[in-house]
């Protein structure tokens, strides 16, 4: 499982680049300047960084948020499968060590070994 991480990329709202905009399910577009939530960028965005993120508006960071958690929810979709397959290998394996730890355990109490006590 490889989850990309996103970035933010700026561009100006031309009828182009709305057009091109269509293609990425996370986009927001006013009448200065267009917002995009993508791993990848294209070569006429700039990317939002550093110095470029005290520009963002309190809407824009309220976007931001929204969009954030729509994300989180479409890769938790996305990955279901993957991560319930993940979490009951790991179940599998804890059970199994689990187990072996008990049979050691008793094996020391039949030999009549103090468990968990110090002498």
């Amino acid at each position: 499982m490889t989850i990309e991480d996103n970035r933010l990329w700026a561009c100006a709202p031309t009828e182009n680049n709305l057009k091109a905009l269509k293609q990425y399910p996370h986009f927001k577009a006013t009448s200065e300047y267009c917002l995009v939530i993508s791993p990848h960028g294209e070569d006429w965005m700039v990317e939002i960084e550093g110095d470029n993120v005290s520009l963002l508006t309190e809407q824009d960071w309220q976007w931001l948020v929204a969009e954030s958690e729509k994300i989180r929810r479409e890769d938790e979709e996305r990955y279901r499968a993957e991560l319930l397959a993940s979490q009951d290998e790991f179940l599998k394996r804890f059970a199994e060590e689990l187990s072996r730890v008990r049979e050691t355990t008793e094996r020391e109490t039949d030999d009549g070994g103090d468990v968990g006590t110090e002498e």
